[in-house]
């Protein structure tokens, strides 16, 4: 079942289906759009039948699960960011200053793929980095806590980079799956779409226009449609 939140968003991301279905001559030439117009009719075909067992009520457990299980990774994943950051300035590296720029409260606001493929990132980093760290370098324990507080978030054990896009696979929860869809359409559509408000107006309007998540009682206000900002 969905929740009216979720249920008002897969309208949303039906109507935008519809439009990339019926107005695919327009991006014919155009292989990332396909990718992201098939990526998104794939996730829809798993979703669509969800609808007909009605609306679930909201509950708080697990969200609140979810929620402090977010804010340790972010935790930790800041303490690790500061000491890369702060090894980076040592040695004047930029690029690693740049990679670990990242404090907890900037971690806890971002999406969930987004978290996860930046903590993933960040573990990474402190492995690189650890010989060269020396006596800063980040401890075994540290970062055993650090790769404990990705899984947990992330609900499997030894969680990749999170993909979004054609082929995912059918046994995906339906929270993860609605996260993919946002992340495809905010990460890639929306940034693929800026080149068709000129060439192609209409088709950009009407896409816009299919994206607006219309509200029903009991749930939240969804963002309307706007230029080149993420949306549904």
């Amino acid at each position: 079942m969905l929740t009216a939140k979720q249920t008002n968003r897969l309208t949303a991301y039906e109507n935008l289906d519809t439009v990339l279905q019926d107005e695919a001559d327009v991006y014919k030439d155009d292989e990332g759009m396909q990718e992201i117009a098939t990526g998104l009719h794939e996730h829809l075909t798993v979703l669509k039948p969800l609808r007909k067992a009605g609306v679930r009520p909201r509950k708080g457990g697990a969200r609140e699960d979810k929620a402090t299980a977010k804010q340790f990774l972010a935790d930790v994943g800041g303490e690790i960011a500061g000491d890369l950051f702060s090894f980076g300035s040592k040695i004047n590296s930029s690029t690693l200053k740049a990679e670990a720029d990242y404090a907890p409260a900037d971690l806890v606001k971002l999406r969930g793929t987004r978290l996860l493929d930046i903590s993933e990132h960040l573990y990474d980093l402190a492995g690189t980095h650890a010989t060269a760290m020396g006596k800063l370098a980040i401890s075994d324990a540290r970062r055993t806590e650090f790769r404990t507080a990705i899984d947990d978030f992330s609900g499997k054990k030894n969680v990749g980079r999170q993909q979004s896009g054609a082929g995912q696979a059918t046994s995906l929860n339906t929270g993860k799956r609605f996260a993919l869809i946002a992340e495809l359409l905010e990460d890639r559509f929306q940034r693929a779409l800026r080149k068709y408000k000129r060439s192609h107006p209409d088709f950009y309007a009407r896409v816009t226009a299919a994206r607006e998540v219309i509200d029903l009682p009991g749930s939240n206000p969804g963002p309307g449609p706007a230029d080149d900002k993420p949306q549904a």
